[in-house]
């Protein structure tokens, strides 16, 4: 019964991690609100699940394990597949003309491969439920245990593979469940060797993400993907994040001029900018002021208003979502005490440390601004 109780908690565990990635990729590939759709579908295949095993219950003669097991080794197949199936959707938008039938016939398409995996965890759960129902209290147990575990267990290692890593990750997790049902030294042996060649399928992609294709355009990230101007992606646990390298190619030169790094959130849902900047607080006062040069440095002169109102008057400024740095640098110009920004993002965070420090003046590093990375209203109430 122990192998059991594993194996359910397992199926648990893949099911919870597998619909909190997808919402996460479905705030990039299409839009925030679609991303919510996932749960939708969630509920509907487990719920449909749930009505086939009230139907077509098991019978006294039926090898429960080996159903179970079969289901497990089905499961671990429709998450590995999820994907390489949705990124094949794309081909809908590229074949069909009509944008009304386009567009219906892929979002049906993607319900449909989403409504498998769940379809499957769901007669599971229902049929492990059914077949061993003195046991139902340890099984339940087992099987809120792997939910809440994943939930969340995705977390730390979203940086380094990405959803589409975990997905294979996920995969494997449903394989061993498969082995844990099946109890059969052959079946045992085959399903491990799945679990292996899944887990270590991550780190084998040169590209280092297996990623998924972006099927809504937003802000031009994908018309400047395909011009090979992104020159950084990372998967954060709150948004995904790209780098758009805007800096201007002198035609007769050759020569860069620095100008920006567009920081697009979830696929472009939202951006903001890292504006190249010499670090010379001063100099860009002075000109701003005088307005003797074009306005730069800032996407709007909105952007500077509340701080000149405060200028030179030693305050203390707490900027929500510091993003990559543009309220920063405009308190910065007007002579503060300190600067606290706060940003969800903790990869834009680094960035502005790290990588693009130097390019966008050391605003993160400066010695009168301190960065946190959290939500900035929860970040106020817990702080004196």
């Amino acid at each position: 019964m122990l192998r059991i109780s594993l194996g359910l908690f397992l199926v648990a565990l893949v099911t919870l991690m597998v619909e909190v990635l997808l919402i996460r990729v479905f705030d990039v590939v299409l839009a925030p609100n679609v991303g919510y759709m996932v749960i939708s579908c969630a509920m509907f295949g487990l719920g449909i699940a749930g009505a086939f095993a009230a139907t077509w219950p098991l019978s006294q003669a039926s090898d429960i394990r080996r159903l179970l097991g079969l289901l497990a080794a089905l499961l671990a197949l429709a998450i590995a597949l999820l994907r390489p199936a949705l990124n094949a959707t794309q081909l809908v938008y590229q074949h069909i003309p009509d944008q009304e039938l386009r567009r219906a016939l892929g979002l049906a398409l993607m319900y449909v491969i989403l409504l498998i995996p769940f379809l499957l965890s769901g007669l599971l759960f229902a049929y492990t439920f059914s077949g061993f129902p003195s046991r139902i209290r340890r099984l339940y147990f087992f099987d809120l245990a792997g939910a809440a575990i994943g939930c969340v267990i995705w977390h730390p290692f979203i940086r380094s593979i990405g959803p589409g890593g975990l997905m294979l990750w996920a995969a494997a997790g449903a394989a061993l469940a498969s082995a844990c049902f099946f109890g059969r030294r052959l079946a045992w042996t085959v399903a491990v060797t799945a679990t292996f060649v899944l887990t270590i399928a991550p780190f084998l992609n040169p590209d280092r993400y297996f990623d998924f294709v972006i099927h809504k355009s937003k802000r031009g990230l994908e018309s400047a993907r395909n011009a090979g101007r992104i020159e950084f992606t990372e998967w954060d646990p709150v948004s995904r994040i790209d780098v758009e390298d805007r800096d201007r190619i002198d035609s007769e030169t050759g020569r860069r001029e620095p100008r920006m790094k567009r920081v697009a959130y979830d696929g472009g849902s939202q951006t903001s900018t890292f504006f190249a900047f010499d670090g010379d607080l001063q100099r860009l006062r002075r000109r701003i002021l005088s307005d003797s040069e074009p306005f730069r440095g800032f996407w709007q002169r909105g952007v500077i208003i509340s701080h000149y109102l405060k200028r030179d008057s030693g305050a203390d400024v707490l900027v929500f979502g510091s993003a990559a740095g543009q309220e920063i640098k405009a308190a910065l110009l007007f002579n503060p005490n300190r600067v606290v920004g706060v940003e969800l993002v903790g990869t834009v965070v680094r960035l502005g440390k790290q990588r693009y420090a130097e390019y966008a003046g050391g605003l993160f590093n400066d010695p009168r601004v301190e960065v946190h990375v959290g939500e900035a209203r929860s970040w106020l109430r817990s702080s004196e």
